[in-house]
């Protein structure tokens, strides 16, 4: 597919080669339902574009949204005025308030490839809630292996970036899971142009994530299979957590 189009390749140390502008899902559906409380402050980690904080701002909430890249920060920021947006890296943000929400946008979860990094994000989660607030995000499990569901060469996924150009996309594995990590190189086609990204995603279990969470002073108080409340195990597809603060922390 390159042609005669020089290939670039990039690491997934720096910013992707175009920021995608992740299209709304049914965890979307999920977190809107959870947080959207008139009146409610919430605090919306890894918001990408934005879709999901302009949509709890017009249900009355008091939104909080924070991303580390600039270019879907800008798109977001150009979307609505309605919502404090923050450019900060969600493990390390460090705000002056509390929440009543706190909630992380599509599966950036899996961008966090070390126990550290999984740390740090849920102890950003527990030094932000408040004492009666609710924490949520969603997962997919390594059991599950969603890598096969993801798009191939003849067939890629066709996805859009934050200037609104459509991008061709498919993963080439490089390394199976091991102790949940899965390394890939992530193809984007733009027609004129075409970069490579070496990747890592990790999964991990219900188990592990609940260890960390007591570990950080947070508790999780509901699996949700599938987004719903049904067959939430290790082998479904995705699985959606709700939590709070441990009453002994």
């Amino acid at each position: 597919m390159q042609g005669a189009r020089k290939t670039t390749r990039h690491t997934s140390a720096g910013l992707p080669p175009a920021a995608l502008d992740r299209e709304w899902g049914v965890c979307d559906d999920f977190l809107l339902m959870l947080a959207a409380v008139r009146g409610a402050s919430v605090l919306h980690l890894a918001c990408g574009t934005g879709a999901l904080s302009v949509a709890l701002a017009k249900k009355g909430a008091k939104v909080v949204a924070v991303d580390r890249n600039p270019f879907k920060l800008q798109r977001a920021i150009s979307n609505s005025r309605a919502v404090t947006w923050i450019g900060a890296d969600m493990r390390t943000v460090d705000l002056p308030r509390k929440f009543d929400f706190i909630i992380l946008g599509g599966l950036a979860f899996h961008h966090l490839t070390t126990d550290t990094d999984q740390v740090l994000l849920l102890q950003t989660i527990a030094h932000h809630l408040k004492p009666s607030g609710r924490f949520s995000f969603g997962i997919q499990s390594e059991s599950a292996k969603p890598w096969e569901r993801w798009g191939r060469q003849d067939a890629p996924q066709q996805l859009a970036t934050v200037s609104g150009n459509r991008v061709s996309c498919w993963p080439e594995i490089t390394q199976m899971p091991e102790d949940g990590r899965l390394h890939f190189d992530a193809h984007y086609d733009h027609g004129d142009s075409y970069h490579v990204v070496s990747e890592t995603r990790r999964y991990v279990s219900k188990e592990h994530l609940a260890d960390l969470a007591k570990a950080t002073g947070l508790r999780i108080d509901n699996w949700h299979g599938d987004w719903s409340g049904e067959g939430a195990c290790n082998a479904t597809p995705h699985l959606m957590l709700s939590g709070s603060r441990r009453c002994d922390a």
